[in-house]
């Protein structure tokens, strides 16, 4: 994948253990000594990291005490998509359902790199487009095609798509875009995230080409 030579993207780590629950959460940090968004898109990524150990000191692990065992949390990043105007991340996190069973959740972020603000899903279409409806339309062939190839899609997925579908839970990658729901959302696995690629190329007279361009 193309690297911009303006930004970097380094690893930075919050870890400890609070109760029966030891956790590390991993999150980006850019050096752009060419653009004034990095401390903004920093600060975002710390402020989150921090909100994650919190929510685990005082939700999760007052949660988990009854367990025996020694349960592991963590958050780990991936930049997913970079280019000179738009950086994708990916975040993947190992965590536990009430039951405390282990489950795959997926959450993400993506920034305009010069002007250090989140980029809505509107904003890689074209004016007037109706994106929302392309995006659910389409997904609904792609499910089609897996229920088709076997994949254990609920009954009734058509109506929990539409009822579940989030505008902000996406991410871009090489290949295209990534929409994600929630474990037992859509399908019966209760224990990972569903993801969703849409490829460029079936969107490609609907996208701007202005943030994706290398």
């Amino acid at each position: 994948m193309y690297m911009p030579d303006f930004y970097t993207v380094k690893e930075d780590v919050i870890s400890g253990k609070s109760g029966n629950v030891e956790y590390s959460v991993y999150y980006p940090v850019i050096s752009a000594p060419k653009t004034g968004a990095a401390p903004t898109i920093n600060n975002f990524s710390q402020y989150n990291a921090t909100m994650f150990e919190k929510n685990v000191q005082t939700v999760f692990a007052p949660s988990a005490a009854s367990s025996s065992e020694t349960l592991n949390v963590s958050c780990h990043f991936q930049v997913m998509y970079q280019s000179r105007f738009m950086i994708s991340f990916k975040y993947l996190i190992c965590s536990y359902d009430k039951h405390l069973h282990s489950v795959n959740l997926v959450e993400s972020s993506t920034w305009n790199t010069h002007t250090g603000s989140a980029v809505r899903l509107g904003e890689l279409f074209r004016s007037n487009v109706r994106h929302n409806e392309i995006i659910l339309y389409t997904m609904c062939s792609k499910i089609r095609e897996a229920c088709a190839e076997g994949e254990n899609f609920y009954d009734d997925w058509q109506p929990r798509l539409y009822s579940s579908f989030n505008p902000s839970a996406y991410y871009v990658c090489a290949e295209g875009i990534v929409f994600y729901f929630p474990p037992g959302m859509l399908k019966s696995d209760i224990y990972n995230s569903t993801e969703i690629l849409i490829p460029f190329r079936e969107l490609c007279n609907q996208l701007k080409t202005g943030l994706l361009k290398p």
